[in-house]
């Protein structure tokens, strides 16, 4: 798959309208005072009322669309035959299952590159994420039923389309009042969150793009971690043989609190360990080293101007602390 087309996948290029307009689609269904708000290499998402005058978003594909509106939309049939042969592909597999094998796969190749030159601090990005994360995406109506500095906690009242979750899930990025409704699509991330005593919630983000960055800077923030411990293990022969891999699905922190940790906000992890992004966050871009035991915000023993807390991460003496790809953050 070219970088092209990967593009045209992640980053929507194609005007969507500004305004209602009559969609009947090949097959006689008519949908009135329709809004289109996205587009993809398989069709259009469009919003409408429905009988109930419920608002209600679906996908229009461009093989039951009339001419002009695929032209409108820039519906290229060679790119919609690859982009749903990969689509297809994934929707039969285990999205959870796929991420852990990405970040295992991930780890292994910065692992190769520390080996060869001592340095891994590298994004590494799967082509196929925007299609893996598509195939999965849900059309719903969600009620939010908690706030949070991340987005919103909610339950899913109506699915449209596809096969949404039981239970609540984290809505990444969404801002809208505790008891409020919205309706649209929603994209798996493909990790958990964790929030007071909930754990492996499902992740989700209302837009692709968004979807795709989180995924890939948590894949590899766990990469980071894996190839740091084969470093440190290489570097320090005192170094316990049975240093967690990054791979291992089972929180092996200790005793840190993640729920002091982050303050009681939410916090992301792939598989069933938090660590690895609590280690991202207390190391340094250039000298990896054993993180610093984890404080929650303002409660280090020696005062906050040996470590100070910002909405960007941790600093030390005062100082921004940079992350390995330029800029300290928290996640």
């Amino acid at each position: 798959m070219n970088s092209k087309f990967i593009g045209a996948i992640l980053i929507s290029v194609l005007a969507v309208s500004a305004c209602s307009k009559d969609i009947k689609t090949l097959n006689g269904v008519e949908y009135k005072n329709a809004n289109v708000i996205d587009s993809n290499p398989s069709g259009i998402d469009i919003s409408y009322k429905n009988a109930s005058g419920v608002t209600v978003v679906k996908e229009l594909k461009f093989s039951n669309l009339p001419a002009n509106i695929c032209k409108e939309y820039g519906h290229d049939p060679a790119s919609s035959a690859q982009f749903n042969a990969q689509v297809n592909k994934y929707s039969s597999k285990n999205l959870y299952d796929t991420v852990q094998n990405q970040q295992q796969e991930i780890t292994r190749l910065k692992k190769e590159l520390n080996q060869k030159s001592g340095d891994y601090n590298v994004d590494l990005n799967y082509s196929n994420t925007g299609e893996l994360i598509f195939s999965h995406r849900n059309s719903v109506k969600l009620k939010a039923v908690g706030t949070t500095s991340k987005g919103v906690l909610a339950v899913i009242e109506q699915t449209y389309s596809g096969k949404a979750p039981t239970g609540r899930i984290m809505v990444n990025g969404l801002n809208i009042s505790n008891g409020s409704t919205w309706s649209g699509f929603i994209y798996p991330v493909g990790i958990k969150a964790g929030y007071g005593n909930l754990k492996n919630i499902p992740v989700y983000s209302t837009n692709l793009n968004q979807a795709v960055k989180l995924q890939q800077e948590y894949l590899n923030m766990y990469g980071d971690y894996g190839a740091s411990q084969q470093q440190q293990q290489s570097s320090d022969s005192d170094t316990s043989s049975s240093t967690t891999d990054s791979s291992n699905t089972s929180d092996t922190s200790g005793d840190i609190d993640y729920n002091d940790y982050y303050d009681g906000e939410p916090y992301y992890y792939i598989g069933g360990n938090p660590y690895p992004p609590v280690w991202y966050n207390n190391n340094w871009a250039h000298h990896p080293h054993t993180p610093y035991r984890p404080y929650p915000p303002n409660r280090h023993p020696h005062g906050n101007n040996h470590r100070v807390y910002n909405n960007r991460g941790y600093s030390d003496h005062a100082r921004e602390r940079p992350s390995f790809r330029g800029g300290g953050r928290r996640r």
